[in-house]
């Protein structure tokens, strides 16, 4: 063996070890993220719309963007009406680049309704989000963000969920469109949201969802408010 052989034998381990400490950690994911929006038939096809863009909005937000990328989160969209009406309508993404955020906003967006004519069934979209979240990427938080507009009126109560949720350390937060003067928000607050700090917000009147799902999103991924306004 000629010693400029040896010197390449001796050299090769301590150029993988150089190479393998170079080379860039993989980032932990911070959060993943379940949107369950609600297309029952309370919903009318403007509120549906105002629903998608709304969430689409949101996350087109510079800083939410930012904290979603940077913390390389999970996202999905599930769609649920009456108990059997249940969609993953985009399965789970992965959020690594400012693009991965404006592509999943844009899907977010143009997703057309599966359905329009049916029940609401809060228990059974809890218990599809809780399935989902077990094929989610390994993060250090499991967040459900459902919205809704009206109690469950077919299947499983949704307070009998909670089981499911704890099993999969799932907090489930609320965006609740209630123009009744507060009795579905209190529904949502004491039967549906669920975990450590989990919340809820209200809509008081459609116009002001775009607005409400930022200011959600921004507590949901630990953004000062005040710094961005």
């Amino acid at each position: 063996m000629t010693p400029l052989s040896m010197t390449h034998r001796l050299l090769l381990p301590l150029l993988t070890i150089v190479a393998i400490a170079a080379a860039p950690a993989a980032r932990a994911c911070e959060v993943a993220i379940a949107f369950a929006i609600d297309v029952s038939g309370s919903i009318s096809d403007q509120d549906y719309r105002v629903q998608m863009e709304g969430l689409a909005e949101g996350l087109r937000d510079p800083m939410v963007a930012h904290a979603l990328y940077n913390g390389n989160s999970a996202v999905l969209v599930l769609l649920w009406s009456g108990h059997q009406e249940q969609l993953v309508a985009i399965d789970w993404r992965q959020m690594q680049t400012q693009s991965d955020v404006a592509q999943f906003a844009t899907d977010v967006a143009s997703l057309p309704r599966p359905w329009s004519q049916s029940a609401t069934a809060l228990g059974e979209a809890l218990d599809a989000a809780a399935a989902a979240m077990t094929r989610a990427p390994r993060c250090e938080r499991y967040v459900l963000d459902i919205s809704g507009d009206g109690r469950s009126n077919e299947g499983v109560l949704p307070e009998l969920t909670r089981e499911s949720l704890a099993a999969v350390n799932l907090t489930v937060n609320a965006i609740v469109v209630d123009t009744e003067g507060g009795d579905v928000h209190n529904y949502y607050r004491d039967r549906v949201i669920h975990g450590p700090d989990s919340f809820s917000v209200t809509v008081a009147h459609v116009d002001d969802y775009a607005s409400q799902m930022r200011r959600k999103l921004y507590r949901e991924l630990a953004i000062q408010l005040a710094s961005a306004e």
